[in-house]
């Protein structure tokens, strides 16, 4: 099934924003648990949209964040500052 190049860019362009929600400076503010679910969200509509290449590269950066909060959370109060 070919793809027009409007719907490559739509797809390529919810990837970039998703992973603006999960960088340093996202575009809304909000708890982390709703962005995690936000994010979620996004990877479940590419997928179901045939867009898999960029839910895998979504669900690899939301397991690296995921990974990061993790650490902040288990780390002592010392070594947070």
């Amino acid at each position: 099934m070919a793809r027009s190049r409007e719907e490559i860019a739509r797809a390529n362009d919810q990837l970039r924003y998703a992973l603006r929600v999960l960088g340093k400076n996202p575009p809304f503010l909000t708890f982390k648990r709703n962005k995690i679910a936000w994010v979620l969200g996004v990877i479940e509509d590419l997928e179901v949209y045939g867009w898999r290449y960029q839910a895998k590269i979504l669900r690899s950066h939301l397991n690296l964040y995921l990974q990061k909060q993790r650490r902040v959370f288990d780390s002592s109060p010392e070594e947070r500052e």
